[in-house]
């Protein structure tokens, strides 16, 4: 550690020690089985101060858009997935504050008295050493010649005449992809070359996630981690039920009629609180009709749509015609389509009108939608058993058990 890492000194007057300690950990692979125990020397930045040891520590994190977005490129497109993971991503992270560390237990005896470690790698457990890493790395691939995507910071593009490269970057995860087979294998290359990191060869896992290529496309998978949350709430063992809720099932408030509270709202938390893509969510304020309430449901699609279209721009595709926006709704249809509805909509936020903006602009165009054709009543509403079988093969979602 000594040397590459941080340097024995004293303590200069005024300045402050950070302590440290051990974390041991066992790594799994992808099928859960045991690939090595671990153990890993941290500091402990809650003994840190702001403005002397840290300032900054925001760093991005590929969203779970992007990464979607990849994949379904890498199969309409024919692209090539590989991944490469970083070891110690953090400590080929370039520290620019001056941090001193206490050595750990168990090596406070072979450390020279009055000595401290100062460090020059931002180790793991700093507040800055996620931002000190996306700063090293981002800064090498666009001296490469990359380019940051201004939709996803994690994203970097290196288009060329003989295609693009694509890196989608997760900590310390790596999505290689595009059409330059060339240029990806330069690029691994070079990567290589700056860091210590470790070819994992095609995309097998990301996120939880687990990848599998074939003829017909993509399939993904959660099922480690749909056991995991099965193990954590005692539902091992269980039958398999044909739909998520109980036929026209209605819900109740937890603690009325004399039932009991939630015993755990963390375990209730983890179990929903991963929905990104897919969301529903209160309205802050109060509509006076279903069809306000579902023309603000339009505006939030709206800004989704219009991040989506600046996303794919990165990757060098460029949507000249409407994106169909589906909605069960006439009248929210009607007044995103025209301005005839002014008593109706004038006590409206203006930033709901964008819709009505994107529309004219011809960035977007509504459908109606029926009702039983919503695909996101799924996971909205009590559906019956048929129309849970229907909606999951809109989706493309199969059994992998099935012969």
């Amino acid at each position: 550690m000594e040397g590459r890492y941080c340097s024995r000194d004293e303590l200069p007057r005024g300045k402050k020690t950070v302590t440290s300690k051990w974390v041991f950990t066992i790594k799994y692979k992808s099928d859960g089985e045991i690939e090595r125990y671990k153990a890993r020397l941290v500091a402990r930045g809650f003994t840190q101060t702001y403005g002397e040891d840290y300032l900054d520590t925001f760093a991005p994190v590929a969203k779970l858009h992007t990464f979607r977005v990849v994949l379904s490129l890498a199969t309409n497109l024919e692209w090539d997935l590989w991944q490469m993971d970083v070891k110690n991503a953090f400590l080929q992270g370039e520290l620019e504050e001056e941090v001193y560390m206490k050595p750990p237990p168990g090596l406070e005896v072979i450390n020279a008295p009055n000595k401290v470690f100062k460090l020059k790698k931002a180790i793991y457990g700093l507040k800055q050493s996620p931002r000190a890493w996306y700063h090293k790395l981002s800064t090498t691939l666009m001296g490469r010649g990359f380019k940051t995507s201004e939709a996803d910071n994690t994203l970097f593009t290196l288009p060329s005449q003989k295609g693009i490269v694509v890196i989608l970057v997760y900590v310390d995860d790596i999505i290689i992809s595009g059409n330059d087979k060339v240029g990806i294998q330069d690029t691994k290359t070079f990567l290589k070359s700056v860091f210590d990191i470790k070819d994992l060869g095609e995309l097998k896992y990301f996120l939880g996630i687990e990848v599998c290529r074939s003829k017909e496309g993509l399939f993904l998978s959660q099922r480690k981690y749909t056991l995991d949350l099965l193990a954590q709430v005692g539902k091992l063992g269980v039958k398999p039920a044909k739909t998520p809720l109980e036929d026209d099932y209605k819900a109740k408030r937890k603690g009325e009629h004399d039932n009991k509270p939630f015993e755990d709202a963390t375990r209730y938390r983890r179990l929903v609180g991963n929905l990104v893509t897919w969301r529903s969510k209160k309205q802050k304020v109060v509509s006076l009709s279903s069809a306000e309430a579902e023309y603000r449901a339009m505006r939030k699609l709206t800004t989704e749509l219009m991040w989506l279209k600046a996303l794919l721009k990165d990757f060098g595709i460029d949507t000249p015609n409407p994106i169909p926006m589906h909605c069960d709704n006439q009248a929210a249809i009607h007044i995103a389509s025209n301005s005839v509805f002014h008593e109706r909509t004038k006590h409206i936020e203006v930033d709901c009108h964008k819709v009505r903006e994107q529309v004219q602009l011809g960035v977007i165009l509504p459908h109606y939608t029926e009702s039983e054709e919503q695909l996101v009543d799924v996971f909205t509403k009590g559906a019956s058993t048929k129309v849970c079988e229907y909606i999951h093969n809109k989706l493309g979602v199969v059994d992998l058990t099935r012969p």
